[in-house]
């Protein structure tokens, strides 16, 4: 239901959802992750405004971190804290 490979095992990896509005911004929320780590895009929407990255848990948080980063820095949006599970 998320969008990702069912196939592939998922369980050794960190999966980071990110939910944005407006919901375009998932777009240029993907280039930055992307750019912040070595963490994949399982899945973006630019409808629903969401994010889903893949791999390791410290590559997730670092790809997020960015992404909060710019929101909260660059476009002056009220963000929410990283919290992981």
């Amino acid at each position: 239901k998320l969008g990702l490979n069912p196939a592939v095992d998922y369980s050794k990896n960190a999966i980071g959802i990110v939910c944005i509005t407006p919901a375009e911004s998932a777009i240029v929320f993907a280039d930055i992750s992307l750019k912040a780590s070595a963490a994949e895009i399982g899945f973006v929407d630019r409808f629903s405004g969401t994010l889903i990255l893949l791999g390791t848990v410290s590559e997730v948080s670092s790809s997020i971190e960015a992404v909060l980063e710019y929101a909260e820095k660059t476009l002056n949006f009220t963000v929410c804290g990283l919290t992981k599970t």
